[in-house]
């Protein structure tokens, strides 16, 4: 009652109790906020299902559509949510500014935590880094405030946001050859720019090709803007191989079988959470994952699967399937998956895929044969054309 009546008008009260309070209580606290700050919009971590707008696990980004509600993503500027001297870890004014451009990508809002110290002063790191992202944001807020969420699937080269009429385009890295491709996307442009300035773009069958300067004028996110007549069709897929590497994580898959999706919690640094999309149910072949895949360029491709596996699943075998292609590997023993330490990742480069022509492929990942276990606890598929 003192929070909510002795300091003016209440904007948000962003409760953390979701594990640990009764409907009874719950509700009763919410009665309060809408008695006394009418106005203020309330968490979903006050728990039981209530509040105005949906919390996701900390350092958690949720894929586009997941929440029917306004959403939340939450993250420490460190490795701690409150002030340590041990922390000094701090994401950089790029890392902060491509996670708020991701989240925007998603449809969500981004809460950034900052820890003052035992003098209730903010430490330089923190406000010097926040001060940069706030001139990129005076620059480029158009293209975070208030927009909608990307249209796309996953793209290597960063993420993008909407307006009706307008599309802006997050572009954090440079594909090597200078080209940057909306596959699958019917998109009746009027123009493309950059701070004003135009950027050469064409037409190539049912994708736009935009061409980028030689170096990118933002090396943090540099922000194109297209506008645009009409509604944006796409074709989602998982990925868009070329000449960038990509990851494809359970969330983006097509499962079959048993195969769910559910996030397993690590415990970090500092006592602080985090987690990670695996598979569940992954036991046998029929318990298979398959991903969608736009190929840009055809050629060879290195895989590379991140994992966890004890020793019941380490010498299992599995598949990694393209067609008639196919990359047979041993499950490797990475120790054993605890929720109060970092998890144990092993990171396997699995063999080559060759690709002879652009288009849609399907990339399929399962166990040889069925076994008590899961095959291991799977984390992403990484994949990039060699050279």
């Amino acid at each position: 009652r003192e929070l909510l009546t002795g300091y003016g008008p209440v904007a948000i009260v962003w409760f953390d109790t979701h594990n640990d309070i009764r409907r009874e209580g719950a509700e009763r606290l919410l009665r309060l906020v809408r008695e006394l700050q009418p106005r203020a919009l309330v968490s979903s971590r006050l728990g039981q299902g209530l509040g105005d707008y949906e919390d996701f696990r900390d350092g958690e980004i949720p894929v586009a559509g997941e929440s029917k509600r306004p959403w939340e993503a939450l993250f420490p500027l460190g490795e701690s949510w409150g002030y340590s001297t041990l922390d000094q870890n701090f994401k950089s004014p790029a890392e902060i500014i491509r996670t708020l451009a991701t989240v925007a990508g998603q449809g969500g809002n981004m809460l950034l935590n900052i820890g003052p110290d035992a003098t209730g002063r903010l430490p330089w790191a923190a406000t010097s880094r926040m001060l940069a992202a706030g001139q990129w944001l005076r620059r480029n807020g158009e293209s975070i405030y208030g927009t909608g969420p990307s249209p796309f699937g996953p793209m290597p080269w960063g993420t993008a946001t909407t307006r009706p009429g307008t599309l802006y385009l997050h572009v954090f890295e440079r594909p090597r050859d200078g080209r940057l491709v909306l596959p699958e996307t019917s998109l009746d442009v009027v123009s493309v720019t950059h701070g004003g300035e135009p950027l050469p773009w064409t037409h190539a069958g049912d994708s736009v090709h935009i061409t980028l300067p030689q170096n990118l004028p933002d090396a943090w996110d540099t922000v194109l803007t297209i506008r645009h007549r009409g509604a944006i069709r796409v074709a989602r897929s998982a990925a868009i191989l070329g000449t960038m590497p990509v990851a494809l994580d359970p969330f983006l898959a097509e499962r079959a079988g048993q195969l769910a999706v559910l996030r397993q919690p690590s415990m970090g640094y500092f006592g602080v959470w985090s987690y990670f999309p695996t598979f569940a149910g992954m036991h046998s072949p029929r318990d298979n994952a398959t991903w969608r895949v736009n190929v840009l360029e055809p050629g060879d491709y290195r895989v590379t699967i991140e994992y966890i596996a004890s020793v019941e699943q380490a010498e299992r075998t599995g598949s990694i399937e393209v067609g008639p292609q196919r990359l047979r590997f041993a499950v490797l023993e990475s120790g054993e998956l605890r929720a109060d330490r970092p998890p144990p990742f092993v990171t396997q480069r699995v063999g080559t895929l060759r690709f002879d022509k652009p288009g849609v492929q399907r990339i399929r990942l399962r166990p040889d044969t069925a076994g008590r276990e899961p095959l291991f606890t799977f984390k992403e598929m990484r994949i990039e054309q060699m050279p």
